[in-house]
């Protein structure tokens, strides 16, 4: 028989904690062996389990009491034998420790202030209960169930409780108590600042003041967060402003207060001005020479130096806007031209060049009189790069030149300029052995009367001496003498110079010349007809005309500026006589220039046969004002006054308009007095607040020429697609000539336009290649402007003056409604491409304004190669003043010049639109100018407006200016930056 089988192990079976791992063995005794176990009733807790050997195990997610009935049966062979028992399995909770973490003394708080402190609880088993089993709150404080103490404190004091608690463990409560501190403090009072005013100092003297405060909680500690102490002076954490002043001016600066609130400093800012006044100051002006002669003709300018002192050894500007010609206490002329004397340690300098206009002479004539003054008042003015300046009372100086009139023979002799050529007008020439013919000029300009010596030489051999007395005029032409031809003998270069010894000081003009191998042949000598030599013409299309020549198949007529060799333009004709084409002549010359034209003939085989000699023409300057009309410029509510004017002056009204950002009413009027008179008179009337002529401005553009992509130096690409910057929400104002919104590269940029003037509103070429920079679209048709998503408010204040030219004409009320427009908009960029050799003042007023108002107004500073100063209106302080440059770092108009501009910016050969859906290369400052308006709409549309400050401190270099601006590089390849 088998032994019987028993369960040996107890009913109750050990305990488990939930979530750890639980494994127990149930025995047996007797039997036979192998056991096998299994459950036959009830339920084990989930995930535990049992074996068939017996093993209870596992890890339990479930706790509580579990009872169930486990069967074992043995391995007897004859019958295998069972026993059941029925067992309890208790599983407990796994209670973690409770803590609480609060520190002993609690967040402080202020009478009347809201208070919220949550007590931090971890670890127990919920639900986590808490109490307060001692002390109290502040009074206004209470403790919620979640355990947040909150309300707002009414009493001051320090409050201490006990703070209980507990948890609901099922192997029971588990509770921590804790002593807690809350401090409950008053409200700390608010600073003032006293003074609210500071007291005014001057230069080298001590000063100090102390910067109290009332209310706060001393003590109190100062220091300056913003703006700029004058230098020398600091400023002690006590609040004591000390020192010495060494530079006077205005400084703005801002200083915050801290006092010792126990809760927490207080603080308080507040902006403070302080004027410091220049000691006692002198300015001494000498100007050189102090006399001069012109004769009655007029003659050349006259070169003046102003030599300027200042007393103290400092530094400050000085500005005179025009030049006046005074003839017996009366003024009879005027130069609208400014001067600057910069005066930097105690001394400075200027230079200009006085052309006396036959008309004052003639004036001065009249009154009997040979010796005039010609007058500057020089007054102290802030510069672009100043960011404060403010005198009590200006320094002015009156500055004067005797003028003495003589006759021509009586002026002294001074050559201006020299310039040798060939007959093919060029510097260079090759010729044929032998060549009898080969002529060299020698230009001469000059004033006055005098002795004029000098001598030719050839690869420095004296070929001639040259003694001639010369006898008022403005230029004479010298050539190589007939009788000692140019050796032409030798093969190879030889070099021509024409050197002057008396008047000394000019330059000495160098030709080259290489002889051939080949012998020569005689050639024709064509005599040219029309324009006559030296001829001053109007500004308008002509026709050359020479005598016709016998042999000569075609003629090649060729026109050359005057300071080129290579021809500016030509053309092969049958005929012997030229008429420019309109559209040429527009696109090739310029008023007040002058060029030279030549004619070669050609046979019938090709081959130049015959030449004319070189003649000289020039064009007219263009009037600066409307001739018959003046603009006044009242406060809008003098109407009677206007109606007195009109009365006494015979005027009649063509035009009136108002100035919202001035408050100014403007007439435009007509007259048939001397504009300049009446300027003079109507000005004395009282309530008067400008009056001047109708000024003409034009625009600036170059002729158009081979092709040079903007892209080559200006990283396009890298803007827009890289750095996704192009403009958005950003209007630029364009005053200029009218835009073509239609064209495909400009649909949807015009956002408003506006007609200013009185022609009908038309596209035209220059605002149309304006737009076209600034903000032509990306649309994969034709050009992508600096900034392609800017908006464009043009404002056509300007006419094109001819259809094949893109020059356009401006007047002083078209302008100053347009910029009186752009404030009034808010607009933050715009752009003026013209310029005029005129101080309009209404204009400048508005200039000043909008640059009070945070505009930055860009226009270029000319375009004549022979300019000296800076057109207006770039020549305003408020006006960033563009010059030109092109892909091979060279500079546009002149060296000169361009290192008076703020910026430089690609002028050459700049591709854009036209009217018509057309596109053309276009060069010029205007070019320039629009430029970088379209990089000052990226940086307002980036939100990093510049300033003026910032822009001049960059001395011309656009690529600097922009990549510290946008924050990336911009360029391609360097500009060129004048220092």
């Amino acid at each position: 028989n088998c032994p019987s089988i028993k369960i040996t192990s107890p009913s109750t079976l050990p305990g488990g904690v939930l979530k750890k791992s639980y494994s127990y063995q149930l025995t047996t005794s007797g039997g036979v062996n192998p056991v096998t176990w299994s459950l036959v009733s009830g339920r084990l807790p989930s995930g535990l389990s049992l074996s068939k050997t017996g093993m209870i195990s596992g890890t339990p997610y479930q706790h509580g009491t579990f009872t169930f009935t486990a069967m074992a049966v043995d391995s007897c062979t004859l019958k295998p034998q069972s026993v059941s028992k029925t067992f309890t399995l208790r599983i407990d909770p796994d209670c973690a420790p409770l803590v609480v973490s609060a520190p002993a003394n609690l967040p402080a708080g202020t009478i009347g202030q809201a208070y919220s402190y949550s007590i931090p609880v971890s670890g127990g088993f919920p639900d986590i209960g808490i109490n307060i089993i001692g002390g109290n709150l502040p009074p206004g404080l209470s403790l919620t169930r979640s355990g947040v103490i909150t309300g707002v404190p009414t009493t001051s004091g320090t409050y201490k409780f006990t703070l209980r608690v507990f948890d609901s463990c099922p192997t029971g409560s588990r509770e921590v108590r804790k002593d807690l501190t809350i401090n409950i403090t008053k409200l700390c009072p608010d600073m003032v600042f006293i003074p609210s005013v500071l007291p005014g100092g001057t230069v080298g003297v001590p000063y100090s003041v102390s910067l109290l405060s009332s209310g706060g909680t001393p003590p109190v500690s100062f220091k300056v967060v913003g703006g700029t102490l004058p230098p020398g002076m600091v400023l002690s954490s006590s609040g004591i402003l000390s020192g010495t002043p060494s530079g006077e001016g205005v400084y703005s600066f801002t200083v915050r207060g801290t006092d010792s609130c126990p809760q927490g400093g207080k603080t308080k800012e507040s902006t403070f001005n302080i004027t410091i006044n220049r000691k006692s100051v002198s300015v001494n002006i000498t100007v050189i020479p102090p006399a001069f002669r012109v004769p009655r003709g007029g003659g050349a300018g006259q070169s003046l130096k102003y030599i300027a002192t200042e007393s103290n050894g400092g530094s400050l500007v000085l500005k005179s806007t025009f030049g006046q010609f005074i003839a017996k206490d009366q003024i009879v002329g005027r130069i609208d031209r400014p001067l600057t004397i910069n005066i930097t340690n105690g001394k400075g300098e200027a230079t200009e060049t006085v052309q006396i206009p036959v008309s004052v002479i003639k004036r001065a004539e009249r009154m009997g009189v040979t010796r005039i003054t010609f007058r500057r008042t020089f007054t102290e003015t802030s510069s672009k790069q100043a960011t404060f300046r403010t005198m009590a009372l200006p320094i002015t100086v009156i500055v004067d030149s005797d003028v003495i009139i003589t006759t021509e023979a009586g002026a002294p002799l001074s050559v201006t300029r020299m310039q040798i050529y060939f007959d093919n007008h060029r510097a260079e020439k090759t010729v044929r052995r032998n060549d009898p013919t080969l002529k060299a000029y020698v230009d001469i300009r000059f004033t006055g009367s005098g002795l004029l010596e000098g001598y030719w030489e050839v690869d420095g051999r004296l070929i001639e001496n040259v003694k001639q007395h010369i006898y008022y005029g403005r230029t004479i032409t010298l050539e190589t003498p007939d009788n000692i031809p140019l050796p032409t003998f030798d093969v190879g270069t030889h070099m021509l110079r024409f050197v002057l010894t008396s008047p000394a000081g000019v330059k000495v003009p160098e030709a080259i010349y290489y002889v051939t191998a080949e012998e020569f042949k005689e050639e024709f000598i064509i005599s040219l007809s029309s324009p006559e030599d030296n001829s001053e013409l109007t500004f308008e299309p002509l026709e050359f005309i020479w005598l016709k020549t016998d042999g000569i198949d075609v003629y090649l007529v060729e026109f050359f500026s005057t300071s080129t060799e290579e021809p500016i333009f030509s053309a092969y004709t049958r005929d012997n006589r030229y008429r420019v084409p309109d559209r040429v002549f527009w696109n090739t010359f310029q008023p007040g220039m002058s060029y030279k034209w030549q004619v070669t003939g050609f046979g019938e085989e090709k081959t130049a046969v015959g030449r004319s000699p070189v003649w000289r023409f020039s064009f007219k300057e263009l009037e600066s004002f409307v001739p018959g009309r003046v603009l006044i410029v009242t406060h809008k509510d003098q109407v009677n006054l206007v109606e007195l004017l009109i009365n006494k002056y015979d005027l009649k009204v063509v035009k009136t308009y108002y100035l919202k950002s001035l408050g100014y009413r403007v007439d435009v009027m007509s007259t048939k007095r001397d504009v300049p008179d009446l300027v003079k008179k109507i000005s004395a009337e009282e309530g008067v607040v400008i009056v001047q002529p109708e000024y003409i401005l034009r625009t600036m553009t170059e002729p158009m020429s081979d092709m040079q992509k903007i892209q080559k130096i200006l990283n396009l690409p890298e803007l827009h697609n890289r750095h996704d910057l192009k403009g958005k929400g950003v209007t630029v104002g364009i005053i200029d000539t009218g835009v073509d919104e239609n064209h495909p590269d400009l649909k949807g940029s015009v956002v408003r336009r506006e007609n200013l003037i009185e022609s009908p509103y038309r596209p035209e070429i220059h605002g149309t290649a304006v737009a076209g920079i600034i903000a032509a679209r990306i649309n994969d048709y034709g050009i992508e402007g600096v900034a392609p998503e800017a908006g464009l408010f043009v404002l056509r204040a300007c006419r094109q003056i001819h259809e094949d030219a893109s020059m356009g004409e401006c007047y002083s009320s078209s302008v100053a409604q347009a910029i009186d427009l752009t404030i009034n908009e808010g607009l933050k960029v715009v752009n003026m491409s013209i310029g005029g050799n005129v101080n309009d003042t209404l204009v400048s007023r508005l200039l000043d304004e909008g640059g009070r108002r945070g505009i930055i107004f860009v226009a270029p500073i000319g375009n004549n190669p022979e300019i000296t100063e800076i057109t207006f209106p770039a020549s305003h302080p408020a006006v960033v003043a563009v010059g030109g440059i092109d892909s091979k770092g060279r500079v546009f108009p002149n060296e000169f010049i361009t290192r008076k501009a703020d910026l430089l910016a690609p002028a050459d050969n700049i591709l854009t639109t036209v009217p018509d859906s057309a596109h053309n290369f276009l060069s010029g400052t205007s070019m320039s100018s629009a430029i970088v308006s379209g990089v000052f709409a990226l940086a307002v549309a980036d939100r990093k407006s510049p300033d003026l400050k910032n822009i001049t401190a960059y001395k011309s270099d656009l690529c600097a200016c922009a990549e510290k601006i946008l924050g990336f590089k911009f360029c391609v390849s360097p500009l060129t930056s004048l220092k």
